[in-house]
């Protein structure tokens, strides 16, 4: 995870295990993102959801992430004012 990023500022985890597959360098492990303010991934039109919703939010709302960590599915959230402040 990129530091000052918006998903290190959310409390994002990358990868750490190194894996070759057919050939493919990989990082494996780490969140899988499942949802994003309850829109999940993959759906139809997830991506215009998700920017829909996050156009709405104000300074004080929570911006939430659901992911897949180590087997068990968690919220993250932190007000958006805190992932958008400059560094």
């Amino acid at each position: 995870m990129a530091t000052g990023s918006l998903g290190s500022a959310l409390g994002l985890r990358a990868g750490d295990l190194k894996a070759t597959i057919a050939g493919e360098d990989l990082t494996l492990g780490g969140d899988i993102i499942l949802s994003v303010h309850g829109v999940r991934i993959g759906e139809p039109d997830f991506y215009e959801k998700i920017r829909s919703k996050r156009k709405a939010l104000g300074a004080d709302d929570p911006f939430e992430v659901t992911v897949l960590r180590g087997g068990n599915v968690i919220k993250l959230s932190k007000p958006v004012s805190v992932l958008t402040a400059k560094k």
